[in-house]
């Protein structure tokens, strides 16, 4: 009676555990069943088929939150890679054997991650250099700014210096030709403080006394004028006592 017995009760032993794969594997099977013809979402790894009917590897705890939509999203492929690795090395040494297909698929699911991962990595470095670049050129931008400041500084302090030089000319001309009125002597040419020039453009011979100036015509006498930055009236004679003034040094 007592190997009767055993007998019994190990074929009731291997009943329950025939059982349990066939559970175990109804369970893969739905699971799979639950995620056939939905859309891959864009950047995601699709995991094979014959690994999600394998038990070992719907086990991995890195793994599960993928099982649901049978994908792995590429951001995330890293640790993905690291537990398929890990899964590469044991699955042949543990119960039951794998499936045909498990360990091709297994390492097509390796590679592919590993490729997601290294383009995502690229990515990151392409968006690095764009940002360097970006930089890089702000720093361009900048740097061309400053020069044409340094420039635009330099071109105002030459003119102004030239215009201070211009003056003091204009103004010791002016002075000196004062004395030379006082003295009955002929002026010395009076270089404008807008120019520097003594005479305006088209006129060669600078006025040397007033009998010229009195002479001139009213627009050769406005001439005179505007190169001296004096303002001319409607009054001939007037504008030509501003211009003997202003020559002599009287209004110095």
């Amino acid at each position: 009676m007592a190997p009767e017995l055993r007998s019994r009760e190990g074929r009731a032993r291997g009943d329950e555990a025939q059982g349990g794969r066939a559970q175990g594997g109804a369970r893969t099977s739905s699971l799979s069943n639950a995620t056939a013809g939905r859309a891959v979402p864009p950047q995601s790894i699709v995991i094979p088929q014959s690994l999600m009917e394998d038990p070992p590897f719907t086990n991995i705890s890195v793994i599960r939150p993928y099982l649901e939509s049978a994908t792995i999203p590429a951001l995330h492929a890293e640790a993905a890679a690291s537990a398929i690795i890990r899964f590469i090395d044991y699955r042949r040494d543990v119960e039951p054997p794998p499936e045909e297909g498990v360990m091709t698929d297994a390492n097509t699911l390796r590679d592919d991650l590993l490729a997601a991962r290294s383009r995502s990595y690229t990515s990151i470095m392409d968006a690095i250099q764009r940002m360097s670049d970006r930089i890089d050129q702000g720093f361009d931008e900048v740097n061309a700014a400053i020069a044409e400041s340094k420039a635009h500084t330099t071109r105002e302090v030459e003119r102004l210096r030239l215009e201070v030089r211009n003056q003091r000319r204009e103004d010791l001309a002016r002075k000196h030709n004062r004395a030379s009125t006082q003295m009955k002597l002929l002026w010395q040419p009076v270089p404008s403080h807008l120019n520097g020039n003594p005479t305006p453009d088209g006129i060669n011979q600078h006025i040397s006394r007033v009998f010229e100036i009195n002479k001139m015509e009213p627009d050769d006498v406005n001439k005179w004028l505007a190169h001296y930055g004096l303002v001319e009236v409607d009054d001939a004679d007037e504008n030509k006592e501003v211009l003997s003034d202003f020559l002599g040094g009287a209004s110095i």
